[in-house]
This record gives C-alpha cells, structure tokens and sequence, in this order.
C-alpha cells in the first residue's frame, strides 16, 4: 500500500458529502497481467477498508493499482460502489499519469474506460 487517505467530495467547488470516500493506493503484484485476477487482486485492500467504508455511511470507496511504487506511466483504478441492498459493485478504469512520454497506441487503446460489475 503506497498510500490511504480520506476523500472529500466536491462538485464544482461546492462541497458534496454524498461523494465522500476512502480512497487506497497499492502496487499490483502483477500490472500487465490477466484482467480478471487484477480486478480479484483490487478486491483485497477493498475488503480492508469495507468495514470504515460502511461503518462510516460512505456509499463508494476507490482502489488505484499502480505498477510500481512510482506514480508514473498507466494504472488501473478500481471504483466500489455500494447499492442501497448492501451489494458492493466493482467499476474498472484505466488512467495515466499526465506528462508521461511515449504512450504506445497499445497503451492508448487499454485506456478506454471499462465498466464491468463484480461480485455481489
């Protein structure tokens, strides 16, 4: 984990509570790998922080796997949604980090945003 912080929510400057959530960063074990064991690998720091993230009425949290402890190049974020039946849903985007240089069109392709629903 590089890093575990308390989000607050603003929207256009005015300031959102609905949007308020915890938000964890951590190195991915294996950032190229296979989609579907990463997004089983953001399901473990989310379970660490499922319980603050309920106890606390927050309706989402964020998991950011990074490649390296460095914050540089494509990484993938992991946006955990919380229905009002309890149920956590999982929604995966690809991002960079502005100003990195030599961007492959492969890279630019995997930065499509990609919504999948996970586990319930």
């Amino acid at each position: 984990m590089t890093s575990f912080n308390l989000v607050w929510g603003i929207e256009r400057g005015e300031r959102d509570a609905r949007q308020d959530c915890l938000a964890l960063r951590f190195v991915s074990a294996d950032p190229r790998g296979d989609p579907a064991a990463q997004e089983l690998e953001a399901w473990e720091p989310f379970e660490l922080i499922r319980a603050v993230t309920e106890l606390w009425g927050f309706k989402s949290a964020s998991i950011v796997a990074l490649p390296s402890v460095e914050w540089k190049g494509c990484y993938e974020v992991f946006n955990f949604t919380r229905g009002p039946d309890g149920q956590s849903w999982m929604a995966r985007v690809a991002d960079q980090v502005f100003g990195t240089k030599g961007v492959s069109s492969a890279s630019k392709d995997a930065l499509q945003r990609r919504p999948r629903a996970r586990r319930g």
